[in-house]
């Protein structure tokens, strides 16, 4: 559990499968913001039903995770391991935070313990012109990585290329408010 500004207090959990119905409800949400902010050619891809969704609950490389204060769930991380990616690296498919609760460090914590419980090569993408969206990842990933960088442009989003090491992630017992706030 960690403790992040504004008084609250998140853990990033795995999904279970019991939570299914919850998850895809919050990745609804999450594809119908991104298809509002997409161009047209984007928002037919972004609109159809999420292919690969059961696949996080059935393969051992996609992992679904909970973003959660307490009982309430307030966003969700889906992550493709270096199995299921092919590549050195894990990806970032899917992250939401539900509105009410940005700009006050969830995502961002949330973020930073996701990556650290896969240190390595880590890789994700986002969507072009969305700078609220490529803000928030440059920061979340200067937070556990001292390394460059590297950013490729591709045709429908920025890729984002970064290592995590052990050492950058400090244990999440030992956050205090003012460390995060």
């Amino acid at each position: 559990m960690a403790a992040i500004g504004r008084d609250i207090a998140i853990t990033l959990l795995p999904a279970p499968l019991s939570a299914r119905p919850v998850l895809r409800a919050l990745l609804h949400e999450y594809l119908t913001e991104l298809a509002a902010g997409a161009d047209v050619s984007a928002r037919a891809a972004v609109a159809g039903p999420y292919a690969w969704f059961d696949a996080y609950w059935i393969e051992r490389s996609r992992h679904p995770f909970l973003i959660r204060r307490g009982d309430q769930v307030l966003g969700f991380a889906l992550v493709r391991d270096q199995e299921s990616t092919g590549t050195d690296a894990c990806q970032v498919a899917e992250f939401y935070v539900a509105p009410p609760y940005r700009r006050r460090g969830v995502g961002r914590e949330a973020a930073r313990v996701l990556f650290c419980l896969f240190p390595g090569p880590w890789t994700l993408r986002v969507q072009h012109g969305d700078a609220r969206a490529e803000h928030f990842w440059l920061a979340a990933i200067q937070s556990v990585s001292s390394e460059s960088m590297v950013s490729t442009v591709l045709s429908d989003a920025m890729q984002l290329r970064f290592v995590v090491r052990d050492e950058g992630c400090r244990p999440v017992d030992t956050l205090s408010q003012n460390e995060t706030a």
